[in-house]
C-alpha cells in the first residue's frame, strides 16, 4: 500500500490486514484523519514521533493520551500499516 504527502483532502479506502476498513479523510503531509472500525483518529507526525489520538469526525483531538504510534516514525508508516502502531483496538 502507498501513500503520498498531499495538501489536498485525499478519500481513500483500504483493507487492512485483520479485514478492518481504514478509510482516509485527510492528509496534510503532517496530521491525518482516519476513521478506522467505526472511530476517528488523528494521526500526528511531528518530526521525531508519530502518535495516534481519539479524535471527532473533525479532526479535534478527544482525548489526549495517545493509543498508539512511536518514535522515529513517520505518517506515511503509519498510514501504511495503521493496525499494527494501533494500540488495543
Amino acid at each position: 500500500m502507498t501513500f503520498t504527502n498531499s495538501t489536498q483532502s485525499d478519500i481513500l479506502l483500504t483493507s487492512s490486514t485483520n479485514g478492518v476498513n481504514m478509510k482516509l479523510i485527510n492528509n496534510n503531509g503532517k496530521r491525518a484523519l482516519v476513521l478506522y472500525g467505526g472511530r476517528h483518529y488523528l494521526i500526528s507526525d511531528n518530526g521525531s514521533e508519530t502518535l495516534i489520538f481519539p479524535a471527532d469526525s473533525y479532526g479535534n483531538v478527544t482525548q489526549w493520551n495517545e493509543v498508539g504510534g512511536g518514535r522515529a516514525l513517520t505518517l506515511l508508516e503509519v498510514l501504511g500499516d495503521f493496525s499494527s502502531y494501533l494500540h488495543d483496538f
